[in-house]
């Protein structure tokens, strides 16, 4: 049997974890600091490849640019 309480404990926590992590990383202001929490995001699995790669594209500009 599955204990739905259990599972929903899992999964709130999961998704605070996540806008946790994403909140991070809209407010940082170094896009090399910015860049390697998107890197982070990506390693948890949290974010997809494509997200990760959008993400990247916009940082390197800003890191050149700087």
């Amino acid at each position: 049997m599955c204990d739905w309480s259990e599972a929903i404990t899992w999964i709130v926590l999961i998704v605070a974890v996540l806008i946790y992590n994403l909140y991070k990383l809209k407010n940082a202001k170094d896009p090399k600091e910015e860049l390697l929490k998107a890197k982070q995001l990506l390693d948890e699995g949290l974010i997809e490849q494509a997200d990760y790669e959008k993400i990247k594209s916009k940082l390197l500009k800003r890191i050149v640019a700087d």
